[in-house]
């Protein structure tokens, strides 16, 4: 693609000689093409989820392991900034849904936290008649809860390099899959909340 042929010659421009004022006008055009790959990849999936003939198999999918397994996949990145996660569960939670598109949605809810969290992140499960999947953080900036899952929505200049369209995607799969996606702003903690309908026992 146009964009792979960009990234191509910028390694190449690199693996010269180069000046510092010359390093750093690269590093500035490397930052801006991969702001632009990330954009265009949440592009092409929130086309693919809304577009999409999605075929959801319903399974017995157990929510703890799916957030361990993610949070463990983002460790770095929230190492990097100096966050900690306390994950919270009253017990098993098994949700009945596509296990593919609940990894997803799971994915895009720790990958907010860790890239848009301005503290430490509180992570539970809560169970009653659904399955509730609940994120919660600091944030620097003024969010509105009830925006926040819209297309292009960005309550600060680091999310707008998404699009807004991760936490669109979960509401979007969320939703697919017959479960509630929403938000809510205490103070200047952020709580996402995610329901998804609960496994019954044959």
């Amino acid at each position: 693609t146009p964009l792979t042929a960009i990234k191509g010659y910028q390694q190449l421009i690199g693996s010269e000689y180069l000046s510092e004022k010359q390093k750093d006008k690269l590093m500035i055009a490397e930052k801006h093409t991969d702001d632009l790959t990330l954009l265009i990849n949440h592009f092409f999936e929130y086309s693919y989820a809304l577009n999409a003939e999605r075929n959801l198999r319903y399974e017995k999918v157990e929510i703890s392991q799916l957030v361990a397994e993610c949070i463990a996949g983002h460790a770095s990145m929230f190492e990097d900034r100096g966050i900690s996660v306390n994950f919270e569960m009253d017990s098993f939670a098994y949700a009945h849904i596509d296990k593919e598109a609940g990894m997803r949605v799971v994915q895009n809810l720790v990958k907010n936290a860790a890239q848009y969290s301005a503290g430490d992140v509180t992570g539970r499960i809560h169970i009653s008649d659904v399955i509730t999947l609940i994120f919660s953080n600091a944030v620097n900036s003024q969010i509105d809860a009830e925006h926040i899952f819209n297309r292009f929505y960005a309550g600060d200049k680091m999310r707008s390099k998404s699009g807004g369209l991760g936490l669109s995607i979960v509401r979007l799969l969320t939703e697919q899959m017959g479960g509630e996606a929403y938000a809510n702003i205490d103070g200047n903690i952020l709580s996402v909340f995610v329901s998804f309908p609960k496994y019954e026992n044959d």
